[in-house]
């Protein structure tokens, strides 16, 4: 691949202020996004994607800014301004009736709906990766046994509940139409914690429970002949730990779990899933069989494309397939070994067609080999490689009624073949200093933080846990702070602002991606004051 040169990169660099070694500006979490809501988010101000992070297969969702089903919006008539004032003077004539009915017929324009924005679709990588063993899950033994209740005690959960006088059975029988809560401690290395231990698996409990881990509830069953497993990564802790039960018989025998575990989810015990806001990356890293993994996600601005750039430890250590999807009815095509095709319309089914669009996705490899069947390309063997997808639509900004009549594939094929030969270092370096020279714009600094080494979503989890007790974390303000200014720098750009912000993921609460984003892509307020003017753009334009 293309190196950058060093004077390329100097020339880059130089002049943008360096970041205190005390700014918060990493998301990170310890395992793959397991929802849209979790994953984190990139974008250039017309193409956004989000990042999942998967270890075996890497789903990274699409987005275009104008990809809108139904037609444009309706104009307002020319003469709305008299049609208004008519209407006042009908209003304060005390004639209400017909100044509305005057605004219905002449002043609005007509409705169209449903509208929306819709997904370019998603890109899959799917990683061929070496054999690791599984680690043995930890089975939970010595459960103590509360008394017959009528319904759950709430507080016999607590981890400070004192159950001494609680004896430790063999036998885990419920009455029936009774509850009994069983309680049962277990210690935990640090190793364990940090290698992944993320999953309680639960046989079948006849007839529903509720689940405590230290103090949280971590899961409900409800079924009497099934198994079930929770995500308790964020509840365990080193040292001691407390898991209570509350299970409820409501008819015949019944019992509690006969097996209760901690098992691993199958994600490497180094695992790390992060978005650094000052270089606009969102990076997956593992090791599997001592080959180390890197996927590195950008949106880079000034050649309009996302990049995607895979590395690994081991020369040669590189196999994966590439494809696109998308959950509507579209054409997908390979256009030759390294490149794939694919083209829709976004529509509610058959009806409100909207815009056209197309995507191209390239892929190039540094040594192994290369080869397209039925529309997945398969790189084997490889060092590293760099993924390209460009994307182009009909949407005419001058004239949204008027379609544009283009070669959509060619113009998204000429932004990747004006990228490829920059190849990924420069493309990164050059990715990096374009968003630094917006994003250092603006620091803050609210003192040291001491809780950086933890996951951005345990960090939030502990705040929340802890309100009560007045607990504060200034770095995760400091975080959200800089976070909101990311997501307006990444989804709003000159040129770009006609339509809605295009990166996906900007949540109507303003908060990370571990709280609660608006569940499809749709335009937003600004997640900071800060934000209005990061990217130099007005507010209100950039908003459309």
């Amino acid at each position: 691949m293309v190196q950058a040169t060093c004077g390329v990169i100097a020339g880059l660099i130089v002049g943008l202020p360096a970041l205190g070694d005390s700014q918060e500006t990493v998301l990170w979490y310890d395992r793959p996004a397991s929802t849209w809501t979790e994953a984190l988010s990139v974008g250039n101000g017309r193409l956004g994607a989000m990042v999942f992070g998967g270890v075996e297969a890497e789903r990274i969702q699409l987005n275009e800014q104008s990809v809108w089903a139904g037609p444009p919006v309706s104009e307002n008539p020319e003469d709305l301004g008299e049609i208004i004032a008519e209407a006042r003077k009908l209003f304060f004539a005390g004639k209400p009736g017909e100044g509305e009915r005057l605004i219905g017929e002449r002043a609005l324009a007509s409705r169209i709906s449903p509208r929306s924005q819709q997904t370019l679709g998603d890109l899959y990588l799917r990683m061929i990766l070496p054999e690791a063993p599984e680690a043995e899950p930890i089975l939970i033994t010595g459960w103590k046994r509360g008394p017959r209740l009528q319904a759950p005690d709430l507080a016999q959960l607590a981890p400070a509940f004192d159950d001494v006088g609680w004896a430790v059975v063999q036998a885990l029988e419920i009455p029936q139409n009774m509850t009994i809560t069983y309680r049962a401690s277990f210690t935990l290395t640090r190793e364990q914690v940090a290698s992944c231990l993320s999953e309680l698996r639960l046989s079948p409990i006849d007839d529903r429970s509720i689940v405590w881990i230290n103090g949280r509830e971590v899961g409900r069953t409800s079924e009497w002949n099934r198994s079930y497993t929770f995500d308790v990564a964020g509840a365990l802790r080193v040292d001691e730990n407390v898991i209570a039960i509350a299970a409820t018989n409501i008819g015949g025998p019944g019992s509690m779990a006969a097996s209760v575990s901690l098992g691993h989810s199958g994600v490497p015990s180094d695992y790390r899933r992060e978005l650094d806001l000052d270089t606009a990356i969102a990076t997956t890293s593992f090791t599997i069989a001592g080959v180390r993994y890197e996927r590195e996600v950008f949106a880079r601005s000034a050649d309009d494309i996302i990049a995607v750039r895979l590395t690994s430890s081991d020369q040669g250590a590189l196999s994966f397939d590439a494809s696109l999807s998308h959950p509507a009815t579209v054409g997908i095509y390979g256009q030759s070994d390294r490149r794939l095709v694919m083209g829709g319309r976004a529509s509610h089914g058959e009806s409100h067609l909207g815009v056209r669009f197309h995507a191209v996705l390239n892929v190039d490899a540094e040594g192994g080999t290369i080869e397209q069947r039925d529309g997945t390309i398969q790189v084997r063997g490889a060092n590293e490689a760099l993924v390209l997808l460009g994307a182009s639509t009909d949407y005419n900004f001058d004239d949204p009624a008027r379609p544009l009549d283009h070669d959509r594939v060619g113009e998204a094929a000429r932004d990747i073949e004006g990228a490829r030969p920059k190849g990924a270092d420069r493309l990164r370096v050059e990715h990096v200093g374009e968003h630094q020279r917006l994003f250092r714009r603006c620091t803050i600094d609210l003192g040291e933080s001491e809780h950086a080494d933890l996951p951005t979503d345990a960090r939030l989890r502990r705040v929340i846990d802890g309100v009560d007790q007045g607990v504060t974390d200034a770095g995760l303000e400091e975080l959200m702070f800089q976070y909101g200014r990311y997501l307006l720098i990444c989804s709003s750009r000159p040129g770009t602002a006609t339509c809605p912000t295009s990166t996906p993921c900007i949540p109507r609460t303003g908060s990370p991606p571990i709280s609660s984003p608006s569940s499809s892509p749709r335009r937003a307020r600004p997640s900071s004051t800060a934000s209005l003017t990061a990217a130099g753009t007005p507010v209100g334009a950039a908003l459309g």
